[in-house]
């Protein structure tokens, strides 16, 4: 099975990026896993216009964004999906500088997933971009954080297949298998 980390289509899409003027947006940031259903405040994203002429021609109609490490962000239909199809995903509305309709996908399972013996080894895996992980930790997984890199949000194979929805705006990009 292989595992993944999502990652924007900057190459055909524009994205959303954290209002900086926000004081909510500074805190999404330090979110590890909690549940914040229950004290949700809708934070604001800014869509990402660009510089250059190739930037400001990417297509708009993504429906789901995530250029910040750990933030997803998705249209009601697909929020819908993933919290459908896992139990530990918190749809969790936004305020998109746009008025498009977007939410915050916060996902709540956090496991012991990485194999490693050092930290030098779990830094090499995050500088490469290639993980090993514990088999029989992330074999029924669907979408998940790990206990020691609880910013990412990996995604296996059975999470991409059960989605229906065609994904316009991420990537899933391979990182592992087991």
């Amino acid at each position: 099975m292989k595992i993944f980390l999502i990652e924007p289509d900057t190459e055909s899409y524009k994205f959303y990026v954290l209002d900086a003027q926000d004081p909510l947006a500074d805190k999404i940031l330090s979110f590890e896993g909690q549940s914040l259903i229950n004290s949700w405040k809708p934070f604001r994203v800014n869509i990402f216009d660009g510089k250059t002429k190739s930037e400001r021609n990417r297509r708009e109609d993504f429906n789901a964004s995530c250029f910040d490490v750990g933030l997803l962000y998705v249209t009601p239909d697909l929020s819908e999906e993933i919290v459908e199809i896992t139990k530990y995903a918190e749809s969790l509305k936004i305020i998109t500088d746009n008025h498009r309709n977007f939410n915050y996908i916060n996902i709540t399972r956090k496991i012991p997933s990485l194999l490693y013996n050092d930290r030098n080894e779990i830094k090499d895996m995050y500088r490469s971009e290639k993980y090993k992980f514990i088999k029989d930790n992330v074999l029924n997984e669907m979408i998940f954080r790990d206990e020691i890199l609880s910013s990412n949000y990996f995604v296996t194979e059975r999470f991409v297949d059960n989605l229906k929805c065609d994904i316009r705006g991420i990537l899933f990009k391979e990182v592992g298998e087991v």
